[in-house]
């Protein structure tokens, strides 16, 4: 097929490419006004190697540099520690039973700057979001030694520097996303529709059509009325 029959197709099944598009959209808002509100909670924490350090024995070793750097190890490790279960175990002691059987559906994710962690936690409202990263933060704050130590560094220290605030997941920004996601899979299911359609349609609209399907010569043409 050249390109001229395929874009002649497309405009004669606009109105095909057009519904599909414009349901797809359609959805897509009902399902963001009407959708399941989302909130999170973020607590940023800072991991660190402590200790004084002694004095320089040779040019090749700078102790403040491998503190930085072992912190920054310690923050990758301690980044895996806040996605296990046991973790999860120990924020669900310090929740009521209710909030126990939410936790296990609250989507946890971990960001990690350097040697700053942001863990962030998903819930269906406010309040929950908030009581759970309040949960992850003390947590944090009081076992942070005893995960130090399971990670083999007896100095590891890990600091809560913001404490958790709720706020709305869902933004005009990952909206207008979703919005243009979903508009362009309506519009390359409305494409697929449009050649499928015209797959199964056996009419013959052209001169050049019957001379490319049929193979035979054309003897005499009509031409096209004007309306």
């Amino acid at each position: 097929m050249e390109l001229r029959d395929g874009l002649a197709l497309l405009w004669r099944r606009r109105a095909l490419v057009a519904l599909a598009t414009v349901m797809a959209l359609a959805g897509a808002g009902v399902l963001a006004v009407r959708g399941p509100r989302a909130y999170e909670a973020t607590v940023r924490v800072s991991v660190s190697v402590g200790g004084d350090c002694p004095p320089q024995v040779s040019a090749e070793y700078y102790c403040p540099y491998y503190n930085w750097l072992t912190s920054e190890y310690l923050a990758d490790d301690l980044s895996e520690v806040i996605l296990s279960d046991a973790f999860l175990t120990d924020v669900r002691a310090l929740l009521t039973e209710s909030e126990r059987q939410g936790a296990v559906r609250n989507a946890v994710r971990v960001r990690k700057t350097h040697r700053l962690l942001d863990v962030t936690v998903q819930a269906g409202n406010a309040q929950e979001a908030e009581r759970l990263g309040f949960a992850m933060a003390e947590v944090l704050q009081n076992r942070g030694a005893l995960y130090m130590r399971q990670l083999a560094s007896s100095s590891g220290h890990v600091a809560i520097l913001d404490q958790p605030k709720p706020r709305p997941s869902t933004t005009t920004g990952s909206l207008v996303a979703d919005l243009t996601l979903r508009g362009a899979l309506g519009l390359v299911a409305g494409l697929f529709l449009a050649f499928a359609a015209d797959y199964f349609d056996t009419t013959l609209r052209s001169r050049r059509e019957v001379e490319r399907l049929l193979d035979l010569p054309i003897l005499a043409e009509v031409p096209a009325l004007a309306r």
